[in-house]
């Protein structure tokens, strides 16, 4: 689809409700605008990292919400010559804000300008078994016999003998699991299956190179402060005050703020105290 030109200074505003601007589909049909803004929270932490960073996402705050508002910007208004370029009736326009649900309480920052934000939300929880099957039969022609069964447990930490307990599993830790088993399986040849061998002999490996690759690019305390801080003597984990957090060799906010978009670690808010912690157990033992 090509979208129409924006024009240079022409807020979202004016973009989306040009009378000459519309949105077709390749086979020339009249379709409806998504917006997708996909980790919103950045918003939250790099948006807020410098005060020309800050200005600008105050001004774009300002431009979506007067969008999704359908509020005119007060200088068309101001210019009734201008006011026969657009229409004025809300635009065939969907908006969709994904974020953590760590920085929820960030929304309130904004939430004076978009009343919308209260009117629609919609909470995704980790994945109960039946969805993690569901996705790991979507490659059931690469998969030999009991190993959908085993990639289940092993990426929910219920272990092989984990029969009856409730198990629910992370979207993106499943996501790195196929991922790199099916790269270890190519290299068997195309026609190669995952195997029972395979996951046993890879399983620990898969996690130890996520865990090595996500803090290669940070200088050593960052690594000391996962280990030493964050697991307890007996290998459990063990949450730490952000704060605190801060106070250590080589922590600063915007590389805690990149372990959490790489899955390692999650924020966690208890009793008006923000808290860091590795995002799950069956990290446990590669760190330990």
């Amino acid at each position: 689809m090509d979208a129409p030109q924006l024009h240079p200074g022409e807020t979202l505003w004016e973009y989306f409700h040009r009378l000459d601007n519309h949105f077709w589909s390749p086979r020339n049909e009249l379709v409806t605008p998504l917006l997708v803004f996909e980790q919103f929270e950045e918003f939250f932490t790099l948006g807020r990292e410098t005060a020309d960073r800050n200005r600008r996402g105050s001004d774009f705050i300002s431009e979506l919400a007067d969008l999704v508002e359908n509020r005119p910007p007060a200088a068309l208004r101001d210019d009734p010559a201008r006011t026969r370029e657009f229409n004025f009736k809300p635009a065939p326009l969907k908006v969709l804000l994904s974020m953590r649900e760590d920085y929820l309480g960030d929304l309130d920052f904004i939430r004076s300008k978009f009343r919308a934000l209260t009117q629609n939300r919609l909470r995704l929880l980790p994945m109960g078994e039946r969805q993690a099957r569901e996705v790991i039969e979507l490659g059931a022609s690469l998969l030999a016999n009991g190993v959908e069964d085993r990639i289940v447990k092993y990426v929910a930490g219920a272990g092989a003998d984990g029969e009856g307990a409730e198990i629910t599993v992370a979207p993106a830790l499943l996501s790195l699991v196929l991922r790199e088993l099916n790269e270890r399986r190519l290299r068997g040849g195309p026609d190669a299956k995952i195997t029972l061998d395979l996951l046993d002999l890879e399983q620990e490996k898969i996690l130890e190179d996520f865990y090595l690759r996500t803090l290669e690019d940070f200088p050593g305390g960052v690594r000391t402060f996962v280990e030493d801080k964050l697991l307890t003597t007996g290998g459990h984990r063990n949450s730490y005050a952000l704060d605190d957090a801060l106070t250590q060799r080589d922590v600063t906010q915007p590389i805690l703020n990149q372990l959490v978009d790489r899955r390692l670690l999650a924020y966690e808010d208890r009793h008006n105290t923000r808290r860091v912690e590795i995002t799950h157990d069956v990290l446990l033992p590669v760190i330990k």
